[in-house]
């Protein structure tokens, strides 16, 4: 199971990226999700890998917003969200891409560091 703790974390990420769209990064991210009877996702937890290449999990997850979207043509459903990490509220994108079954964050250039550490 991807989203698990042991032994496939490391081929499931192996292939991360983090790419840069506008004053926004974007990273691929592990998702625990719940799917509702119609069909909804709700984001629940998710895992990624901070700058060290450690997997980091997060819990703690509100949701603002929810809105289907077309990317290129592609389906997604784009999340505003914030989320608590390492004791900072971070406001951030999650980005569900349908056909894929893919999961990316999008943060602010500036988010996540560990210069509050």
């Amino acid at each position: 199971m991807a989203f698990g703790v042991g032994g496939r974390e490391s081929r499931v990420f192996h292939g991360f990226e983090s790419k840069t769209r506008g004053s926004f990064r974007q990273i691929d991210v592990a998702c625990e999700c719940w799917f509702t009877s119609r069909g909804e996702t709700i984001p629940l937890a998710l895992k990624f890998p901070d700058e060290n290449g450690e997997l980091v999990m997060v819990k703690s997850i509100q949701v603002d917003c929810a809105e289907k979207k077309y990317y290129c043509g592609i389906p997604a459903v784009e999340y505003t969200c914030r989320i608590v990490h390492r004791g900072r509220t971070q406001p951030v994108r999650l980005i569900f891409y349908l056909e894929e079954c893919r999961w990316v964050m999008e943060i602010p250039e500036a988010g996540l560091s560990r210069s509050d550490d």
